[in-house]
């Protein structure tokens, strides 16, 4: 399996990083890209069963390492 991540931490839009860009119009050219991602305090209405793989269910039990 290849995983392609942007950024440091795995996770996509689903790892959260409280850092924005300096421009949230992306007018300035020379700005600090940033990597977006959900905001910190995000609440889904989905089933954790479409949140989740098989080998990786989203469980309190499992969350726990």
């Amino acid at each position: 399996v290849k995983v392609f991540e942007a950024s440091a931490q795995i996770g996509g839009i689903w790892a959260y990083d409280p850092e924005v860009e300096s421009d949230p119009l992306g007018r300035e050219m020379d700005r600090k890209k940033v990597h977006s991602s959900m905001y910190a305090s995000l609440r889904t209405n989905l089933p954790r069963e479409v949140m989740s793989y098989v080998d990786y269910p989203f469980t309190p039990e499992f969350m726990k390492g």
